[in-house]
């Protein structure tokens, strides 16, 4: 686009007689003639006065002399604004020819035609030169008042022109930055709509996970049991329980990583623990890197490790991190006997903070990206491979929380990122349930409410080999039908059932007269913290909390410790 350009005219008229005369008429001295008789018009009162322009004259005795003179004149960015352009000019092109060729090139030169002939019609010319708002004809003999105004006003849209051209291309690149802006606040509510989706699904699923795995759970009991009865122990059995309560402890793990995923939309902040939650996040993902040989490390140091923050965003900054880590190394070339690849999660104590280290063996980052990777929409990454907001949305969740977070890396070796988060003096809440390991016999009357068939008999079997007498209701009305006509020691209830939940049924019995001294335990599958299930607003009447899936001996080691 032009800047400062001057008010060039071009006359194009094989008369050398006629370029003289728009030199003269165009010239400094005729034009403080007009300025002055134009003045004298005005009122005296009147501030406004014509101010005259500067018009430089160039002249073609040709029409190709002319459009090499347009062209080179767009080629050094001091375009012609207006030309006179005669019809007749033998023996060369004429003026419909020459101004043909002309708006060809430039598009926005305003031209007048001057001729003494009608070569021509009007219609003749816009056939030819298409439609268009930048052709005047001027009759010879012409007046130099005539030649005068047109060029001022020609001269003037020119400059109008480009004005309004500069405005509508800045609108226009303005609206494209406002239609990405959009584009990419859509694409977040988008991911932001898809992560409560997979909240929702994640609840759902944990739900539906520990149910069976609180079977599995106690069927594992039983055949030790049995097995122990029976005194069939063997080695071989041995192994097959190992393994098959490692498999169990697995599944618990993942789901137990699940749990922030389920409140994403969440803004509740709670006492956490950092480190557990740090290898609930590598449970979910372990497995899947290990398949590209990638192995994690832990190394927790730190003495102090409880902070109070929202355990979905710090979550969500850990699962950033471990998977820039993973797409650096799946960018670098390693050796395919000793491919060491590996992600080391660190913890140290630092003043009144715990400082956490992620380190990587990946293609590291060079001096120049460093200084830009905290910054919104900034990727190194290929299209359609990365937004550029992973990094600069992990920034700000730790700045929210009071932290910080920094890098150190070396090109080809790999980088650390350093985040550093307060510890909270807030007392974390949860107290561990001593278990023994030998079940002692107990006595007394236990009433178990499950929607679901299968835990109903698992726990009746389980709570009659510790001596207890066992009752179970398969829904909320059918156990306060039980509870009117007999006396419980302890009620174990679901919490999630059709019709009437557990925390409802509670609320109902302790309304009985023989259920004063009645313990009330409520036991749940869905993925809850202590923080967010919270006993004194929506479990305000259960005694205590059980979540699946549980052994048998955390069940009795509850039942002993609420009747003590």
């Amino acid at each position: 686009m032009y800047n400062n350009v001057k008010n060039k005219i071009l006359v194009i008229d094989d008369q050398e007689i006629i370029h003289n005369d728009f030199k003269k008429i165009l010239g400094e001295k005729r034009i403080n003639e007009a300025r002055n008789i134009v003045n004298s018009f005005l009122k005296k009162e009147d501030t406004t006065n014509f101010t005259p322009k500067e018009f430089w004259v160039d002249c073609a005795s040709q029409g190709k002399e002319g459009f090499e003179l347009v062209s080179n004149a767009l080629g050094s960015n001091e375009p012609y604004k207006v030309a006179f352009v005669d019809m007749r000019m033998p023996p060369g092109w004429d003026g419909l020819e020459t101004l043909k060729k002309i708006f060809e090139v430039d598009m926005n030169i305003q031209c007048v035609i001057c001729t003494a002939y009608s070569d021509y019609t009007w219609e003749d010319m816009a056939r030819e030169l298409g439609p268009t708002d930048r052709l005047l004809i001027l009759k010879k003999p012409f007046d130099a008042v005539e030649v005068i105004q047109l060029a001022y006003s020609l001269t003037q849209k020119w400059d109008l022109f480009l004005h309004s051209k500069k405005q509508l291309e800045g609108m226009t690149t303005l609206v494209t930055q406002q239609s990405e802006q959009v584009k990419t606040v859509e694409n977040q509510l988008i991911r932001s709509s898809k992560l409560a989706s997979i909240g929702t699904l994640a609840a759902a699923v944990a739900h539906e996970i520990n149910n069976p795995l609180t079977v599995i759970q106690g069927n594992m009991d039983i055949l030790k049991m049995i097995v122990s009865r029976y005194k069939l122990e063997d080695k071989q059995l041995d192994l097959i329980f190992d393994r098959q309560n490692n498999a169990i402890s697995r599944i618990i793990n993942i789901v137990s990583g699940l749990r922030s995923f389920a409140r994403v939309d969440s803004e509740a902040s709670e006492v956490f623990d950092l480190h557990a939650l740090i290898l609930d996040s590598i449970s979910l993902i372990e497995n899947i890197y290990q398949k590209d040989d990638i192995k994690f490390q832990t190394d927790f140091m730190a003495s102090s490790h409880y902070i109070f923050a929202n355990v979905g965003r710090i979550q969500q900054v850990f699962m950033n991190l471990f998977s820039n880590a993973r797409d650096a190394m799946m960018d670098k070339l390693f050796d395919v006997d000793v491919p060491n690849k590996f992600i080391k999660v660190s913890s140290r104590s630092q003043d009144s903070s715990i400082v956490v280290e992620v380190e990587d063996s990946g293609l590291g980052i060079s001096n120049e990206n460093l200084e830009k990777i905290f910054e919104s929409f900034f990727t190194t990454k290929e299209a359609g491979k990365g937004t550029g907001l992973g990094l600069s949305i992990t920034y700000k969740i730790i700045k929210a929380f009071g932290g910080e977070i920094s890098v150190q890396s070396t090109e080809g070796v790999g980088s650390n990122f350093l985040v550093t988060l307060p510890i909270t003096s807030k007392e974390f809440q949860t107290k561990p349930l001593v278990i023994d390991d030998k079940i002692k016999k107990m006595e007394g009357r236990v009433l178990v409410v499950d929607d679901e068939e299968s835990i109903r008999d698992i726990l009746g079997m389980l709570l009659k080999e510790a001596g207890l007498e066992v009752m179970t209701a398969k829904s909320a009305s059918e156990a306060m039908g039980y509870l009117k006509k007999n006396d419980f020691d302890f009620v174990i209830t679901d919490f999630m059932m059709p019709k009437m939940k557990g925390d409802e049924l509670i609320d109902k019995a302790r309304k009985l007269k023989n259920c004063e001294h009645t313990k009330f335990i409520l036991i749940t599958g869905c993925m809850w913290s202590d923080a967010e299930l919270n006993l004194d607003e929506l479990c305000h009447n259960a005694d205590a909390l059980l979540k699946k899936p549980f052994p048998q001996k955390e069940i009795i080691a509850l039942l002993k410790k609420l009747k003590s």
